[in-house]
Order: structure tokens, then sequence, then C-alpha cells
């Protein structure tokens, strides 16, 4: 009388789309409920454009249908999977519960790091420049399948023309599309992971227009940064899981006493000095892009 969970792969890679149901042969009758005992952390899904990033859960419900699908997003060898199954045949009830194991890989980071230039005025802008901040990130695949790496940005701006206008998302971090046209990875790139280790970099430089408006004397950047490290099977239906993050920010404010006058550097500015990122399981999310801010 075989009874068995339908779906089961010996490796899979986090973000691969997972869809799980119970197959089982008449002598059982029918089955009457199903709940699935799952470890690790998993999403039901994860949706990601230039609008909105968001995460979706799994729910309790979820857990006691006769199939269900969902996305790892950690890994872990030996992972094992059990389905509480009851059935009913002639009135009476049987309780079974029929189990599937698997080495869940991840892509692992050996290293990401960062390089920081320094807070100044250039060229009629008063920012974060040298570049502000170089990446690097190296990743294994670890026995995760073939796929890409890219990285993601969020940022919390905080920018004020004095007397002027303000530039901020009131606090909330939002996508930082570095001018993105068709996708919202950070300079519109990706490596491939396929192998071997890939390494994937980039850069920025946030920076304040001086003369954005003609009557302003005080001009202040302060920006927070959220780097992720993301990862993509090739396999089809995967979604994007995190592999990464690392935080940075910056601070400076030019002034002139009059509009006549040249702008230069006030105090002492402040910023993050080559941090390093770490691992995460945490997906970024938003609600807005930040170049459709707008000022206020």
């Amino acid at each position: 009388m075989a009874i068995e969970i339908t779906g089961q792969k010996a490796t899979v890679s986090v973000g691969e789309k997972i869809s799980l149901g119970v197959k089982y042969t008449k002598e059982w009758g029918i089955l009457k409920s199903v709940e699935w005992k799952i470890p690790g952390k998993m999403v039901k899904g994860y949706a990601a454009n230039f609008a909105s990033g968001k995460v979706t859960k799994i729910e309790e419900a979820d857990k006691k249908k006769f199939t269900i699908y969902f996305y790892w997003v950690d890994g872990d060898d030996g992972r094992v999977v059990d389905a509480k199954c009851v059935f009913t045949s002639g009135g009476k009830d049987t309780n079974k519960t029929i189990s599937a194991t698997f080495d869940v890989k991840k892509p692992k980071i050996k290293s990401f790091t960062s390089k920081t230039g320094s807070v100044k005025i250039k060229s009629g802008e008063m920012g974060f420049f040298g570049p502000g901040i170089k990446w690097t990130a190296k990743v294994a695949p670890n026995g995760a399948a073939a796929g890409k790496i890219a990285f993601i940005q969020r940022i919390n701006p905080h920018r004020v023309w004095t007397p002027g206008k303000k530039w901020t998302s009131s606090g909330k971090f939002v996508l930082d599309g570095a001018n993105g046209k068709t996708e919202i990875f950070y300079a519109q790139k990706k490596e491939s992971l396929s192998g071997a280790d890939a390494t994937l970099k980039s850069n920025d430089s946030p920076s304040n227009p001086l003369n954005a408006f003609s009557n302003a004397l005080k001009n202040t950047g302060e920006d927070k940064f959220e780097l992720y490290l993301m990862y993509k099977s090739n396999e089809s239906n995967s979604i994007w899981v995190p592999l990464g993050l690392l935080t940075w920010d910056w601070k400076g404010e030019a002034r002139r006493t009059s509009t006549s006058d040249p702008w230069g550097m006030h105090g002492t500015p402040t910023f993050t000095r080559n941090p390093s990122g770490s691992n995460t399981d945490d997906f970024p999310e938003w609600d807005k892009y930040f170049p459709n801010l707008g000022f206020t």
C-alpha cells in the first residue's frame, strides 16, 4: 500500500520552487487532511520591481493544504519534511506520517568588502566621491545550482537645500535603482555563478548639486544605505534570495554666506569607512523608487 510525497528532490538550491503533494493508493481510502512540517526559513514568494519589493509569507493555512509550494531561503543538508496525513475509509480514520529528505544548497560568501573615498565638494556638487564607495563580493557556488548574483541597494535619503527644498523618503528605505531603466539591480549588473567562484563589483558616489536652488545658502546631504547581495538559481520558477548585506552612510554640509560666494565645506563630514558585509536571510523590501520621490 504505497504512499509517498511527490515533488521531492535529493538536492535543491535556495530560491527554487518546491511543490509537494501526497500520492497514495486506493487502499488508504480518502485523504482527509494533511499537516506539513517543514524546517528552515521559507517564503511563499518574492516579487520585486521598481514600484515595490515584497515578500509573501507562508501562512499556517498553507501548511494544511493537500499540496504546498514554497521557496527555501536558508541552506542545510539532511532537511526532513514531514506530511502528517489523516485518511478515512469505511468510517475509520488512519494516521500516517510520511517524510522526504532534502539537501538544500546555498551559495557561500567568501568575501564582501568595500573601499571608501571621502566627502567633499567637486565639480559643482557636494557628496561622497572617490568614488565614495567601491564594493567587491566574491561568492562560491557551495553546491548550489548555476545561477546569477547581483546587488540590490536600498537608500534612506535626507537631502536639504536651505532655504529651498527637501528630498527625503521620510525615514523609510526605498529602492535605489542607480538610474535603472529595465532592471532593479544596482548599475543594471549581474554576474554568472556556475561551477566556480564569481566576483561582483560596483560603486556609488551619492551627491547633491550645489546650485539646484539659486537662493540656497546651506546644502545638507545625509543618506543611509543597505546593499544586498542576491542569488537566483537558473532552475525555472526560481526567485531571487538574499545572501549578504552591507550597510553604509555618509553625511556632509556645504555653506556659503551669499548667493555670489563660493561654496565651502562646513564642519567635519562623516561616512562609514571600508565597511564589510555579512550573511543575511532577510529580503530587501520597498514601496517606492528613489528617483521618483520628488522634492517637498
